[in-house]
């Protein structure tokens, strides 16, 4: 079951607490966050390279959204469900986002770093010292 699916059942089952809710804001966070995603999704699919973190990486995209952020993708999802979080304005909600933060920024991230620079060497550690992971 996903992050936002057990949130759900939280909320349906109305055993969540309400913090702060803005749909209009929540919506806004959460179509930034899609716009985000789909672009960096973009830039992959043109060059043909597999989203799949374990998949063979072929290069290294460092134009567009990549000059700001190693991790476009997940800074994507991470705004979408923060959207959520903001429209729903539940505390489970705001909890599995974080959740999802946390997973990405020391399990994925790393992992996916770490076999980008063993794949690419010097050229990605230059890159990952001149740009953020996130922000």
């Amino acid at each position: 079951m996903s992050l936002l699916g057990i949130a759900t059942a939280i909320y349906l089952l109305d055993a969540d607490r309400k913090i702060f809710s803005s749909v209009p804001l929540g919506g806004i966070v959460a179509v930034s966050g899609f716009a985000l995603m789909i672009s960096a999704w973009r830039l992959f699919k043109d060059r043909n390279i597999a989203i799949c973190p374990t998949a063979e990486t072929k290069e290294i995209i460092t134009v567009g959204i990549y000059r700001y952020s190693r991790n476009p993708m997940y800074l994507g999802i991470v705004s979408m469900m923060m959207g959520v979080a903001l429209m729903m304005g539940t505390a489970s909600y705001y909890v599995v986002t974080v959740l999802f933060f946390l997973i990405m920024q020391f399990i994925f991230s790393p992992f996916e770093e770490a076999k980008l620079a063993k794949n690419f060497g010097e050229i990605y550690r230059d890159y990952a010292a001149a740009t953020r992971r996130w922000l």
